[in-house]
C-alpha cells in the first residue's frame, strides 16, 4: 500500500450493518428528494410529479429489500435472503410502473428519469457501504 492511501475499513456487528444501510437509504432518498425539490424549478407540475413517482418505483422496493434482506435472526445478517429479495424488488418495480402508467397526464420521459436517478443513487450508496465495510 502506498504511503497516502488511507484505507479503512470497519468490522460491523450485523445489527450496525442493518443500520448503516438504513442510514444511508435514508441520506439517497434525501439527496433524490433535494434534487427533484431544485428541479421542479424548471419542470411543469405533471413533469415534476412523473419524475417524483419514478422516484418512488424506485424506492419502494429498495427499502422493502433492505427490510427484508437485513432482518436480524439469531444476531446475523441470512444471505439467501438477499437473492430472494433481489427477484421480489425485480417484481415491485414491474407493478410500480404499470401502476404509474396508469394514471393521467404521467410524462413517461420523467418517470423514468426518476426511476433511473434514485437507481444511480442506491448503486452508488450500496457500493459506498460494501468498500466501507469490506474484509480483506
Amino acid at each position: 500500500m502506498r504511503p497516502c492511501q488511507l484505507r479503512v475499513v470497519m468490522k460491523l456487528s450485523a445489527k450496525q450493518y442493518r443500520s448503516l444501510m438504513w442510514r444511508t437509504f435514508f441520506c439517497i432518498s434525501l439527496i433524490a428528494g433535494v434534487l427533484i425539490a431544485g428541479l421542479s424549478v424548471w419542470l411543469t407540475d405533471n413533469q415534476t410529479l412523473s419524475l417524483v413517482y419514478g422516484f418512488v418505483v424506485a424506492s419502494v422496493p429498495h427499502a422493502w429489500a433492505v427490510a427484508r434482506t437485513f432482518r436480524l435472526q439469531q444476531g446475523k445478517v441470512q444471505p439467501q435472503a438477499a437473492i430472494m429479495a433481489a427477484w421480489v424488488k425485480i417484481g415491485l418495480c414491474a407493478v410500480g410502473f404499470a401502476w404509474v402508467f396508469n394514471m393521467p397526464n404521467i410524462k413517461a420521459e420523467a418517470v423514468f428519469a426518476g426511476f433511473i436517478v434514485q437507481t444511480v443513487l442506491i448503486t452508488a450508496g450500496n457500493s459506498w457501504v460494501a468498500m466501507l465495510t469490506r474484509k480483506r
